[in-house]
C-alpha cells in the first residue's frame, strides 16, 4: 500500500457526524459541513465556516497503522479569516494537525492571516515550537493546493512544504518528534491549539478544504507527493456481472446504492438497499466514468453497510477487472449502518497502477463471506 487514506468531501454527512472520517469535532453543528458550491473538483468539498459562536471544527481520521514518514496534500481557499492572528497573538489559524499513537501531537500546520504564509510547529502552536514558516502567501478567494512532507525524529526530523507545487519550506535534521516517534491520526479543519478562533476577539473564518490525500513511502506508486491530485466520486449507473443479491421491491442493483449519486443526498438506510445472507453470493454494479484526466494513483471502494442483526455475518467488498473478481478486506457489519472503506493503489491484475480505461471498466461488487 502507498495511498493509505483519501477524500474528495463528495458524500454530505448528516450534521455532527463524521462521514468517512473517524471523528468530528465541532461546537455547533453548522461549523464543519459539505458542500457543492467552490469546489476544487468533483462534486464538492469540506467548508468549516467559524465565527466567535463556533470556535473549533475538524475532521480526524485514525490511520490502520502508525507511520514515520508520510506525504499528504489537500486543496485550500480561504474566503475568510479575520482577525485570527490578532486573535491568537499572531498564531494564525490551525489547518492541520498529525498525532502520535499516544494520542500527542507531534506537528501542526497554520496559517498566519498577517502574511498570508503557512508555517509549522512541534506539538501546537499556543505549547509547541515554530519550526519554519513558508515564504509563498496563499491569496484569498482562489484555491491552492498545499502539499507536505514530515519524517518524525528526535534528530533527523524532515519538515517540507509545497504550495501549487513549488517547495515552500524544505528542513531537515528536525527535532519533530513530542512523543512515540510516529503519525498515527490526522485532523484537517479548524483543528485545536491557539489556532482555534477567538471567541474573546470576535474572530471568524470561512475556509475550504478538498482533494485530501495521504501517502506513505511504500509501493512503487503514490509513495511520494501527490502532485496536485483530484479525487472524484464515481457511482453507480447499471447492474454488473452479478445480480444474486435481492434488492428492494425488485428494482435494479444499481438503483439500490447510489443513494448519493445526487450531491446532498445522504445513505436512505433501508429505504433501497441490496441484503443477502448466503455465502459466496455476489453483486456487482458498473459506475460512472471519471471526468479527470492523467495518471490514476488509488482508488478506495466505499460502501454504506450493517447487518440486520447481531451475529457473526461477514461480507467483502470487490472489484471485478479484465472478467476477475478480487475481493478485499473482510470484516463483519455492525448492526448500524457504517461506511466500510478499501484502498487500492495498484490492480491487482496487472500489478501496476491502474489506467484510466480499467477505472472506466471495473465494477464494483459485494460478496458475502
Amino acid at each position: 500500500m502507498a495511498c493509505i487514506w483519501m477524500d474528495g468531501f463528495e458524500i454530505d454527512f448528516a450534521d455532527n457526524t463524521a462521514g468517512i472520517w473517524t471523528t468530528i469535532t465541532q461546537l455547533n453543528t453548522s461549523t464543519v459541513s459539505y458542500v457543492s458550491t467552490q469546489k476544487r473538483t468533483g462534486s464538492g468539498a469540506l467548508r468549516v465556516l467559524s465565527s466567535a459562536n463556533t470556535k473549533n471544527g475538524y475532521l480526524s481520521q485514525t490511520l490502520a497503522s502508525s507511520y514515520t514518514e508520510v506525504y499528504g496534500g489537500f486543496g485550500l481557499r480561504w474566503d475568510n479569516a479575520q482577525a485570527l492572528a490578532e486573535g491568537h497573538g499572531g498564531l494564525g489559524v490551525q489547518l492541520m494537525e498529525v498525532v502520535s499513537s499516544d494520542a500527542t501531537p507531534q506537528l501542526s500546520m497554520t496559517l498566519d492571516t498577517a502574511t498570508n504564509v503557512l508555517r509549522v510547529y512541534r506539538g501546537r502552536p499556543d505549547s509547541g515550537v515554530l519550526l519554519g514558516s513558508g515564504v509563498t502567501g496563499l491569496t484569498t478567494n482562489v484555491w491552492h493546493y498545499v502539499e507536505f512532507h514530515f519524517v518524525i525524529s528526535d534528530t533527523v526530523g524532515v519538515v517540507q512544504l509545497k504550495v501549487n507545487g513549488a517547495l515552500d519550506l524544505d528542513l531537515s535534521a528536525q527535532d519533530t518528534n513530542v512523543s512515540a516517534s510516529n503519525i498515527k491520526t490526522i485532523s484537517i479543519g479548524i483543528t485545536e491549539g491557539g489556532g482555534s478562533v477567538s471567541s474573546s476577539k470576535g474572530a471568524s473564518a470561512d475556509l475550504y478544504f478538498d482533494d485530501f490525500v495521504l501517502n506513505n513511502t511504500t509501493g512503487s506508486v503514490s509513495n511520494s507527493w501527490p502532485n496536485g491530485a483530484g479525487i472524484e466520486r464515481l457511482d453507480p449507473n447499471a447492474d454488473g456481472s452479478y445480480t444474486q443479491w435481492t434488492s428492494t421491491g425488485g428494482a435494479a442493483d444499481s438503483t439500490e446504492v447510489d443513494d448519493v449519486a445526487t450531491y446532498g443526498n445522504l445513505p436512505d438506510g433501508n429505504t433501497t438497499k441490496l441484503s443477502h445472507a448466503v455465502v459466496g453470493q455476489r453483486t456487482s454494479v458498473a459506475l460512472d466514468a471519471t471526468t479527470i484526466s492523467g495518471d490514476v494513483l488509488a482508488i478506495m471502494l466505499l460502501s454504506n453497510v450493517m447487518n440486520s442483526a447481531a451475529g457473526a455475518d461477514q461480507m467483502a467488498q470487490f472489484v471485478r477487472t479484465s472478467s476477475i473478481d478480487y475481493d478485499q478486506t473482510t470484516f463483519t457489519p455492525s448492526t448500524a449502518y457504517a461506511w466500510q472503506a478499501d484502498m487500492m493503489t495498484l490492480n491487482p491484475a496487472t500489478g501496476v497502477a491502474w489506467t484510466t480505461a480499467e477505472l472506466n471498466n471495473l465494477e464494483l461488487g459485494w460478496v458475502v463471506k
